[in-house]
């Protein structure tokens, strides 16, 4: 069956020969392939462990609630969690407010057991992944105009925008961080005049026009990263104080978690509510924006944007968008028939919803969307050291 799908390879090579705009949006299955351990169940074994040191940071509620449920998604647990505070109010029995604000206190806490999960399995280096593995996933990438990803790890920053020997290893994409000051080499701050776009309006509005900038923005981290922090009400980015290998970034952003402070993660348990971080944070608002500003082609690779209703902020935001042609990719040998069904049906209901728009007055194109077998490759084509 999976053979009538094409694998990633034949889409790139469709995407190369292509002069459309090109986009990918990459979602957890861009790291699970480099790294397993970033998968949902690995985190939530990290808090499961017997020896677990993160065990010691968050209360008996989180570890029993992940064995009880038998859930290892952070997100549909936090979602379990905020459910259950609404319901209880509702009963005589639990008319003491104290278990409603336990359950939210849990909810809260899931988002700095995520945090620490990942920063827990993350590699502590640049320099603990090959070279030549960096380099080939960055070929792969630099046919792509614009960059968007959900993940909130740092392995696409030393992809693409890591400095060796004080060089940029890619000088074509851009994060709209820059440097403040030579004596602060190793922080940035967002320069949001590097936006491919000119917004008039709020994020609710029409009022969006692309621009030509001498180097504009063309990588998006849609729900923020661990290297990202609201410092004095500006946002920061953190840079390794080595360049070659950012030696020391990772543990040091693991003391920064641990002493209460947390990065900008959009973690909340539903689109409504990751939609209310993202209007408050400037940044995340222009990357949202960046996205329902697209035109050309996507390339939607390790993203479960068909699942549990979680992200369907970043569906609408693409139905929404100027994006003509969708190719999206998911592990189609791995599942049944039934399973296929389902997914695609979900889905091709993007073009609907297109339709809908289009019938009533805005100018879109109609929307295609094309799978493909995501089990065969990945953006990554060479080993770990």
């Amino acid at each position: 069956m999976s053979s009538d799908y094409p694998s990633l390879g034949e889409i790139l090579d469709l995407i190369r020969r292509s002069h459309a705009e090109k986009n990918v949006l990459l979602g957890n299955g861009f790291s699970i392939s480099l790294f397993p351990s970033f998968h949902y169940p690995s985190l939530a074994d990290v808090l499961m462990r017997q020896q677990s040191r993160l065990q010691e940071r968050f209360h008996v509620n989180i570890p029993e609630l992940i064995s009880r449920s038998g859930l290892t998604d952070f997100e549909r647990l936090s979602q379990l969690l905020q459910s259950t505070s609404k319901i209880v109010t509702i009963y005589p029995s639990a008319s003491d407010t104290s278990l409603k604000e336990d359950l939210e206190s849990d909810a809260e806490l899931l988002r700095h057991a995520l945090a620490s999960a990942i920063q827990h399995v993350h590699p502590d280096r640049r320099g603990l992944v090959a070279e030549n593995t960096y380099a080939s996933c960055r070929e792969t990438l630099s046919m792509f105009d614009t960059v968007f990803t959900t993940n909130y790890n740092l392995l696409l920053e030393w992809t693409l925008l890591a400095r060796l020997h004080n060089h940029r290893v890619s000088d074509d994409k851009y994060d709209g961080f820059k440097f403040y000051q030579r004596a602060r080499r190793h922080m940035q701050h967002y320069d949001d005049d590097a936006l491919p776009f000119s917004r008039y309006g709020t994020i609710n509005d029409q009022y969006l026009q692309t621009t030509n900038r001498k180097r504009p923005q063309n990588v998006f981290y849609l729900h923020g990263a661990l290297h990202l922090y609201i410092q004095s009400g500006e946002l920061t980015k953190l840079k390794g104080q080595r360049d070659d290998n950012d030696f020391m970034l990772v543990p040091y952003i693991r003391c920064m978690t641990d002493s209460g402070l947390l990065p900008l993660i959009v973690a909340e348990s539903d689109p409504k509510s990751k939609m209310r971080i993202i209007r408050e944070q400037k940044y995340l608002r222009d990357a949202y924006d960046a996205l329902r500003t697209r035109s050309g082609t996507l390339v939607i690779f390790g993203s479960k944007l068909y699942q549990d209703g979680h992200d369907t902020h970043i569906a609408d935001a693409i139905v929404e968008s100027q994006v003509s042609k969708v190719y999206f990719g998911y592990q189609v040998s791995h599942k049944k028939e039934r399973d296929r069904r389902l997914i695609e049906a979900q889905i091709l209901s993007w073009t609907d919803e297109r339709d809908e728009i289009r019938r009533h007055g805005k100018l879109l194109p109609k929307l295609e969307v094309i799978f493909y077998d995501t089990s065969p490759q990945s953006f990554w084509r060479a080993n770990t050291l």
